[in-house]
């Protein structure tokens, strides 16, 4: 089938007001002077937004209509989703993801679709550097590291949200996506080894809130969960080092009693040992809820996102 546009490029939107505009007006600078007039189009997915982006991205419509489709959702479904129904709404022979914060700069975008010409089917824009403030980069640094080891040791060692698949690869993540995706962990199970372009992160000009961090945590363990059953392993692996520690530290007991008549003394180590025990049983349900819930969401069939409108 014939896609009417080369290159389509999907931003979620959610409280983006001083930030979208600029954003969409370098795009398509860049993007026509690179000689791609007339190839690309811009889906802006407004994930319900509370301040007044909705009507900006009207605005840049009436502008340009030929270059800006939008999709307006019921309420905030998070950013993968609204990603989600982007690509689900793509008639482009590859798509390109990006955020909406002028954290991933335009810049590289012609580069991306030159690898794309050349025969990369997945091109990622690899994070060289990022400005997210000292504390909040150690954090995101271990937590990819911990994703990099339990689920896949392709992803780059920043991770990455920005970047560019080809037709048959959008198709595939339409297909597979659950309630819980981890974008990254299941465009890389495609098996496409992705090209790499470099690029330095900007710091977001957009005040984070409790709840942006709250689902940065939730989409790391959607990572963790969703696409690894380390942590299963690895309760186990606890489950049966303390069995052997019990069995050893009982026989000592036993000798003790044996040889002096009496048990060992030490309510400190009966303290430590019931605490910790109660701890990694506490831990392993936990971690059994985790993947549980996942299941239970599955089953329930929800729907992801909700479209309330779209504008071509």
């Amino acid at each position: 089938m014939n896609k009417k546009y080369q290159i389509s490029i999907v931003i979620p939107v959610y409280n983006n007001r001083s930030t979208i505009e600029i954003l969409c007006t370098e795009i398509v600078r860049i993007l026509n002077k690179n000689n791609f007039n007339n190839k690309f189009n811009i889906i802006l997915v407004n994930d319900g937004s509370t301040d007044d982006s909705w009507d900006i991205i009207k605005r840049l419509h009436l502008q340009n209509p030929e270059i800006f489709t939008l999709i307006n959702l019921t309420k905030n479904f998070g950013q993968i989703p609204a990603l989600l129904s982007g690509l689900s709404h793509c008639d482009s022979q590859c798509t390109i993801s990006m955020s909406a914060d002028l954290q991933d700069t335009p810049e590289i975008i012609p580069k991306m679709i030159n690898a794309w010409l050349n025969g990369s089917k997945f091109v990622i824009a690899n994070r060289k550097s990022r400005d997210d403030g000292f504390v909040y980069n150690i954090i995101s640094n271990l937590a990819w590291y911990l994703i990099r080891t339990f689920v896949s040791k392709d992803i780059p060692k920043n991770g990455f949200d920005y970047f560019l698949i080809d037709q048959k690869i959008n198709d595939y993540y339409i297909k597979n996506s659950d309630n819980h995706t981890f974008i990254q962990g299941l465009l890389l199970s495609y098996g496409e080894k992705p090209f790499l372009i470099d690029y330095d992160r900007k710091k977001s000009e957009k005040i984070k809130s409790e709840t942006s961090r709250i689902r940065r945590l939730k989409y790391f363990m959607d990572g963790l969960f969703g696409y690894s059953f380390l942590p299963l392993r690895l309760l186990t692996l606890v489950g049966a080092v303390v069995f052997v520690i019990t069995v050893f530290y009982s026989l000592y007991v036993l000798i003790m009693y044996f040889k002096n008549g009496s048990v060992v003394t030490g309510w400190a180590s009966l303290i430590i040992s019931i605490s910790f025990l109660n701890g990694s049983i506490l831990m392993g349900l936990g971690i059994l809820g985790e993947y549980l819930s996942r299941l239970i969401t599955e089953v329930r069939n929800k729907p992801k996102y909700i479209i309330k409108e779209i504008i071509n």
